[in-house]
């Protein structure tokens, strides 16, 4: 777990820093003012989860970029993922995105290492279609990971 404090300036300057604090520190934006805590969020490690929030918003269970806000948090329901998406339909389908793909991650796993003339007693010809599943998961996969950034 970490305590991630949001400080801010009367300037207008807002930063964030992970606890501990040992002293509010001045202004980064070189007014000089010392700065205020704002708020804090505790960020408790696991898996991130994507849904819907406020309005047509996707929203995460964990912060996405170091600038994230408490204010935009509370005013979605969540960390901001997406938003302006055209419908709630579309806004499920992309909120369903980490889940789809550590889904396709578990069932590739399990085809590849699951024995299966041994199982079924099926020939190498009537496995051809298992083949064809493995290549479009691993594909699928990928693709995703690509626009994750996920992939070395």
């Amino acid at each position: 777990m970490k305590l991630d404090i949001l400080l801010a300036c009367d300037c207008g300057n807002r930063d964030s820093v992970t606890a501990p604090l040992r002293a509010l520190p001045s202004c980064s934006a070189g007014c000089g003012a010392t700065m205020f805590v704002a708020g804090s969020t505790l960020i408790v490690p696991g898996p991130e989860v994507w849904r819907l929030g406020r309005g047509d918003a996707v929203v995460s269970n964990v912060p996405q970029r170091p600038s994230d806000d408490i204010r935009d948090r509370d005013y979605y329901g969540g960390y901001l993922v997406a938003e302006s998406i055209p419908s709630r339909a579309k806004a499920a389908l992309i909120a369903s995105a980490p889940q789809l793909l550590r889904e396709c991650r578990h069932a590739l796993r399990y085809i590849e290492t699951t024995p299966w003339h041994c199982a079924t007693g099926l020939t190498d010809k009537e496995l051809a279609p298992y083949d064809f599943v493995i290549l479009n998961l691993r594909r699928a996969i990928a693709s995703a990971e690509d626009v994750a950034g996920e992939r070395a």
